[in-house]
């Protein structure tokens, strides 16, 4: 989903009634990467870049396919990525894919007034102005639009979080995930 949906606060909370899940958060891996090669890894600090889009993506996908074999349980996965299209020629048959947003028609003024509304003292982006906002994320209105209608092409579960609370959005996952018996 777009910058500030909820999906580590859903991660986490997931996380909090699946324990025999992994929480892997992308970011995480990324900027350890970055850290230890900076030259190699530089374009994967750039949202838009193809590396960042297309070579970590194939690498955390193969990542979470060990990590499963290995530690013997699922993962739950905190990504976020501009482009759907890259999750979903890189995911297998019995991954879950949830993408959260701000609903259809929606401005970017009312997704940076939404996201203002719900910020808290922990939150790095809370005294940037929107014209910031904007330079670092882009045309998140435009992008949520996108990925609504890439989700509903390939039958991906679309959470709009202005309207469905982080406790829904997260008893609807487990619900899911229950009648697909994969909990």
């Amino acid at each position: 989903g777009v910058p500030r949906s909820g999906k580590s606060t859903l991660s986490r909370c997931l996380k909090k009634e699946l324990d025999n899940y992994n929480l892997i958060v992308s970011e995480s891996i990324r900027n350890g990467f970055q850290k230890m090669d900076e030259e190699h890894y530089k374009e994967w600090g750039n949202k838009y870049s193809e590396k960042r889009q297309i070579d970590f993506p194939k690498f955390l996908f193969e990542f979470l396919k060990w990590n499963t074999y290995f530690s013997e349980c699922n993962n739950i996965v905190d990504l976020a990525l501009v482009n759907l299209d890259t999750v979903i020629k890189n995911k297998n048959e019995d991954d879950m894919v949830f993408c959260l947003g701000f609903g259809k028609n929606k401005s970017n003024e009312e997704i940076l007034s939404f996201i203002k509304s719900r910020e808290n003292d922990n939150d790095y982006t809370k005294e940037y102005s929107n014209d910031k906002l904007m330079a670092i994320w882009g045309d998140i209105a435009s992008i949520d639009e996108n990925n609504i209608e890439v989700c509903k092409e390939n039958n991906i579960r679309y959470f709009d979080v202005i309207n469905e609370v982080i406790e829904r959005v997260k008893a609807a996952t487990i619900e899911y995930m229950d009648s697909q018996r994969i909990r």
